[in-house]
């Protein structure tokens, strides 16, 4: 139970579960993940990774990525979501990772903020990365060659649009979050990288169901 956690510092990964239709539910639900830090139960950073429009996440718009934004805080995300979230699962922290955590969830709150993040729900496949994938400095000098000549023709404003390209990162909220908490991203292939519900079920054992 969340007593046995030493809520100085500590961590909670939110979870509205993604579900399919059955005898208990009618509709398909994506879920959502986020993640929210306290200091002695005061919410410090929370991160929550949503299109900027819902309505244009929609099955012609599947391969597309769209604008993103971060809901403020639980009480929105539960406003969106109509519903509180399925679960709750909170680690206690030292100090000093949680300033580390705090650096890395603010970074990614910042870069949504400078449109740095789009939100597509198939991460690892989608147009933008083919796009990302040949916008490149060496890929960018071989087509900007006179034809005639051969010699790079110097254009300065689509070097700063390449390099903005680059800059440029595909997720969605599970991916977001877990970005934050760990080095590396679980290792799958499937186009929606993971879920919200496999997410949470695959956080360490540190993390204690409220």
């Amino acid at each position: 139970m969340v007593d046995k956690v030493n809520l100085d510092y500590s961590v909670t990964v939110h979870t509205w579960e993604t579900t399919a239709p059955s005898k208990r539910k009618t509709e398909t639900t994506v879920g959502h993940t986020a993640l929210e830090l306290k200091t002695k139960g005061v919410t410090d950073k929370y991160l929550s990774f949503r299109p900027r429009w819902p309505l244009s996440v929609n099955p012609l718009t599947l391969f597309l990525p769209v604008p993103g934004r971060n809901i403020r805080d639980l009480t929105a995300d539960c406003e969106i979501e109509k519903s509180a979230p399925d679960s709750s699962h909170t680690r206690s922290v030292d100090h000093a990772e949680y300033e580390y955590l705090k650096d890395r969830t603010t970074k990614k709150i910042d870069d949504t903020d400078k449109g740095n993040n789009l939100y597509c729900l198939l991460p690892n496949f989608n147009l933008f990365n083919f796009v990302k994938k040949f916008s490149n400095k060496r890929v960018f000098k071989e087509a900007s060659k006179c034809p005639f000549t051969d010699v790079e023709m110097g254009d300065k404003a689509r070097e700063d649009e390449v390099a903005r390209l680059q800059r440029l990162n595909v997720t969605h909220c599970a991916l977001s979050v877990s970005d934050a908490l760990f080095d590396t991203r679980p290792p799958t292939y499937y186009p929606w990288a993971i879920t919200p519900s496999d997410f949470s079920h695959q956080l360490p054992s540190s993390y204690i169901e409220e």
